[in-house]
């Protein structure tokens, strides 16, 4: 090679070894920046979960403050005194909690999937995975295409493959079913 030609290449190999360290310190900039904005964005999460579970926590110690304030303003109405309006609206409020509970309990019965799927891909593949190696040529050499139907006798097997191939060949292809 020529001299101008070595010069033109040894500056291309240090111009791609500066793009290669300038491309890594990008990489590792963008990759401590995310890091911290990660970082912070937990930090107010955890702040406004705590703040959350702090107005939650009044919410909850205020609430029994309403039924009573309602019976003290339906004193006397409909001829029941304090005492009573306090057990109807203690009664209205335990009748709302059950059946809040319970038509939440029933709806997410309904939604809730629990894996649903996979465990029906997993019973699947066991049951593929029993057959086929269930399925071996007499003399234990490797079992037979696990694709395969599952046939119950080798000599079924022998006596049935030509009918196969042969329904095969006059409907098409197997996989359209």
């Amino acid at each position: 090679m020529s001299e101008q030609t070595t010069s033109t290449w040894r500056r291309l190999v240090r111009h791609w070894a500066d793009l290669g360290l300038e491309v890594r310190s990008a990489v590792r900039l963008r990759w401590r920046l995310a890091a911290a904005e990660l970082r912070a964005d937990a930090a107010v999460l955890r702040r406004a979960a705590v703040l959350a579970a702090l107005a939650l926590t009044i919410a909850a110690a205020s609430l029994p403050l309403l039924p009573v304030a309602a019976a003290e303003l339906l004193d006397g109405r409909l001829g029941w005194n304090r005492t009573v309006w306090l057990l109807v609206l203690a009664g209205a409020g335990l009748v709302a909690a059950v059946l809040l509970a319970l038509g939440t309990w029933m709806r997410t019965r309904r939604a809730l999937v629990a894996l649903k799927q996979t465990r029906e891909e997993l019973a699947e593949d066991l049951i593929w995975l029993g057959e086929w190696l269930g399925r071996g040529d007499d003399d234990g050499n490797e079992p037979s295409d696990p694709t395969a139907e599952p046939l119950a006798d080798s000599r079924e097997t022998a006596a049935a493959a030509p009918r196969a191939v042969a329904a095969e060949q006059r409907s098409g292809d197997p996989s359209d079913e």
